[in-house]
């Protein structure tokens, strides 16, 4: 989902709605602000375009459940297929991931 585009800015937001067995959450899942170069500025190295950014992911999350226990785990351990404990903490937590950098066109 854009939030928007105005000009040299963009600013997009992912967020993620749910409820399982054990209740509901809100999870920041993605999140990217970019910035294109002003034209005068590129014209003077020979760049046609140019746009830094900076991404964020699973940067926050809320829920009622205690620290340790994540919701999508949670829902994975009460399905009837793990009711003998076969995948019981079988999953990593989702990980937070930074990023940036600079799309060129020459």
């Amino acid at each position: 989902m854009k939030v928007s585009t105005k000009g040299r800015y963009a600013l997009r937001i992912m967020i993620d709605l749910a409820e399982h067995n054990t209740g509901g959450y809100i999870r920041l899942k993605d999140i990217t602000i970019s910035y294109n170069l002003p034209q005068k500025w590129l014209s003077r190295i020979g760049l046609q375009q140019a746009r830094i950014y900076v991404n964020g992911m699973n940067l926050w999350e809320k829920t009622a459940l205690p620290p340790f226990m994540m919701p999508d785990i949670v829902d994975q351990m009460t399905s009837t297929e793990n009711i003998n404990g076969a995948n019981l903490g079988k999953q990593y937590a989702f990980m937070r991931t930074f990023s940036f950098g600079m799309n060129v066109t020459f």
